[in-house]
């Protein structure tokens, strides 16, 4: 059951308390009641919201010691806007929100609606290959073209610093043809001399697909390119040390046990009988984390699961997790086998507890009190939570991946092809960049038992 809310100023009134129904998501919610309160505390209604109350709402978070107030404030103004227009009753008034970005990139409304209709275009393609030769397929998620967008207003600031006329760019073209490359390339030279940076990296790829794919540049510019990629691409390749710190709690046999058995373990202490809301978000965690350890699926993939699209029923105890290509990030076809357990403990939570959270019809298995669908997000920050709750150990969602390697390279070393299978990567060079590395203990351990072998009792031994 939620916890009663208690207002951090003062009692809601009854127009903030109305105003507020229409508000959907916890954060937003508990953001803009933290305002209503501190309006109530002023005898301040919604029409009556300006710049100067949050200014002073700052001042009292700081004063209460609240955490990240100047955040607090600015997610508010944000949650404010957006409802603004679209929710009815909401007050038409925007507050300021003042950017905190030093270098602010160029806004798109800035560029010549040439550009912008050659952006959408790029964005919204929807095959990379030929008419015979594809090699994508269905459309770009809202996720990546966001992604995409951002890197060309990041590339097209870049120009603005240099003092380019960016406003006179007729499409992405422009980008990739000197001398504006050689000015881009020049600028990201000078943040780095040439240090190897991710963001670079991708915004040169980026660059790469553009010249290659939409503005099919000559071979001179794609070497340019191809060039800058290699300047800026990360030499540390494989698992980052924070990842393998994490897997090292998985060494000892005793921790990989109690997180297999944590979703049955979890079960056992609800009460199908009675369920409330709070037990069903254990059993939706507890899934999850069932699910994680069967099949490694990356946190967007696992978000996104549809009981009627990627859960495929053969019979009561034959279930298949199936993603097809064009859903997965290396378009790679993934089937996983539910074993037993996982399709009981599928079940309970499909007949008692999601109905609690369903207040419309949906097909998506994770979802929220308002029956939305969870997000990678809020998954990434509910799993861990859990997992945190019930073994003391931090377990990310991608984590999961890396640890099913880690747990099949226990038993069976070397066997990277079988990883590669189970983690649906495209190439066996990935799998073995990334978990060649989790041998080395038991490899020592093994040389250990040699070294072992061929030393003299102690003295007295029998």
């Amino acid at each position: 059951m939620a916890r009663p809310f208690k207002p951090l100023f003062a009692p809601l009134t009854n127009a903030w308390s109305d105003m507020l129904l229409g508000v959907e998501g916890k954060h937003k919610l508990i953001n803009l009641r933290v305002l209503a309160s501190y309006a109530s505390s002023r005898g301040i209604e919604p029409h009556q919201v300006d710049d100067a109350l949050l200014a002073d709402l700052e001042i009292a978070a700081k004063a209460k010691m609240l955490p990240r107030p100047v955040q607090l404030v600015r997610d508010i103004k944000l949650i404010w806007n957006a409802y603004m227009g679209k929710s009815p009753g909401w007050p038409a008034f925007a507050l300021t929100v003042v950017s905190r970005r030093k270098n602010p990139s160029v806004p798109l409304c800035a560029l010549s609606p040439s550009f912008q209709e050659d952006l959408a275009a790029f964005m919204n393609r929807s095959s990379n290959g030929g008419r015979f030769t594809p090699r994508r397929k269905g459309p770009r998620s809202p996720k990546t073209k966001t992604d995409v967008q951002q890197k060309v207003l990041q590339v097209v600031t870049m120009l603005a610093k240099r003092g380019w006329a960016v406003e006179g760019l007729g499409g992405l073209k422009d980008l990739v043809a000197k001398p504006a490359l050689d000015v881009i390339l020049e600028e990201m030279w000078a943040e780095g001399a040439g240090a190897e940076c991710g963001h670079h990296y991708n915004r040169i790829r980026l660059l790469k697909g553009i010249a290659k794919e939409w503005a099919h540049c000559d071979v001179d510019i794609l070497t340019l390119l191809k060039e800058a990629e290699r300047a800026f691409r990360e030499k540390n390749d494989g698992m980052v040390e924070s990842n393998r710190a994490k897997l090292r709690a998985f060494t000892d046999d005793g921790n990989i046990r109690r997180l297999v058995n944590l979703p049955s373990n979890a079960i056992e202490d609800l009460r199908p009988q009675q369920p409330t809301l709070g037990e069903a978000l254990v059993a939706q965690s507890a899934l999850a984390v069932a699910l994680l350890l069967v099949a490694p699926v990356r946190a967007k993939n696992l978000a996104a699961i549809d009981i009627e699209k990627h859960l495929h029923r053969v019979s009561d105890t034959n279930c298949y997790l199936v993603f097809p290509d064009h859903e997965v990030k290396n378009h790679i076809n993934l089937e996983y086998p539910l074993p037993l357990g996982t399709i009981d403990l599928l079940d309970l939570y499909l007949k008692v507890y999601r109905p609690l959270l369903l207040q419309e019809e949906t097909s998506a298995l994770f979802i929220s009190r308002s029956a939305r669908q969870k997000t990678e997000a809020e998954l990434g920050a509910q799993i861990p939570r859990f997992i945190k709750a019930h073994l003391g150990i931090h377990l990310n969602l991608h984590l999961f991946r890396h640890l099913a390697a880690f747990i099949y390279l226990k038993r069976h070393p070397g066997d990277y092809e079988t990883v590669r299978r189970l983690l649906g990567h495209k190439s066996i060079r990935t799998t073995t960049m990334f978990y060649t590395g989790l041998e080395h203990r038991d490899a020592f351990t093994r040389f250990d038992a040699i070294i072992d072998s061929y030393m003299s009792p102690p003295k007295g031994a029998t």
